[in-house]
């Protein structure tokens, strides 16, 4: 997930979360907190890149993903694809 961020206002905030759900209702709980990449150049703003990890789960059992940011909820569909 990547977003655009002035520097001089960059802080650790809580306005992304990001949930793993399975097939049954539950969570896949995350390994660890997201880690924050930036790139940019000077007088540009910056490009936040936020990695969450999660354990791997049998892709039978992944449901969807979910996002919150800012308020506003963001859902995926994760697809199975049959293989050949």
């Amino acid at each position: 997930m990547g977003f655009l961020k002035n520097w001089k206002e960059r802080k650790y905030t809580k306005a992304v979360q990001v949930w793993l759900l399975k097939n049954d209702g539950t969570i896949v709980p995350q390994c660890a907190r997201p880690f924050v990449f930036s790139i940019g150049t000077f007088g540009e703003h910056a490009r936040d890149y936020q990695f969450y990890t999660f354990p791997k789960v049998p892709k039978e059992e992944l449901a969807s993903i979910i996002v919150s940011y800012n308020g506003r909820l963001y859902c995926h569909e994760i697809r199975k694809f049959s293989d050949p």
